[in-house]
């Protein structure tokens, strides 16, 4: 079953279509075969690979979670820079932070259920956790609350189409900022 927030950032994918999305993951499915889930391509590296690409500079950000690495590949961020093609990533507090240093843009956003029992309920019925690893998720849970004021939207995912409608409104509201919009008018208005 996927994660709530993983879920709703997907949906927002598929709803708005210049948008995608690519990483790479090392960890037990490291197979190098590429894995597609609705708008998400991970391609699965073993971690001498991925170790290999890092050593090469070829993440735009990347970071150990839960024990597995993933990572952003820098070609895809700057290709769709330089498309004009918005990227929603699907990454956590490191790998967010190492953005917002490299590249000083973006839109964050913190998507999260309104309660930690509410988070702790989720990952018990998903049943992907051993009870040795749910308590670490969630002591980490706690911990990367502290970075919630790094962001600038907050989504709390307790429905997903409300949860969903923020991400929308949140992306759309983006493409309307000025420095994004003003680029589109045409230089007549200004003669």
């Amino acid at each position: 079953e996927l994660d709530a927030r993983a879920a709703v950032g997907r949906a927002a994918r598929r709803q708005l279509v210049e948008q995608r999305a690519l990483g790479i993951a090392e960890g037990p499915e490291g197979t190098g075969q590429f894995l597609h889930i609705l708008d998400i391509f991970l391609v699965g590296v073993g971690e001498e690979t991925f170790k290999e690409m890092l050593g090469q500079g070829k993440f735009a950000e990347y970071a150990n979670v839960h024990g597995n690495l993933y990572g952003t590949p820098l070609a895809e961020l700057e290709n769709a820079r330089k498309s004009g093609v918005d990227m929603i990533l699907d990454i956590d507090i490191q790998g967010a932070r190492q953005i917002k240093e490299k590249y000083g843009a973006g839109v964050f956003c913190f998507v999260l259920p309104s309660s930690f029992e509410i988070l702790k309920e989720r990952l018990i019925c998903r049943g992907s956790e051993k009870t040795g690893d749910l308590e670490k998720r969630l002591t980490e849970a706690k911990r990367e609350m502290e970075e919630i004021n790094n962001y600038d939207y907050i989504i709390i995912n307790d429905s997903f189409d409300e949860a969903f409608d923020c991400l929308s409104a949140v992306i759309t509201s983006a493409r309307c900022e000025y420095s994004r919009a003003a680029g589109k008018i045409g230089k007549d208005y200004f003669a």
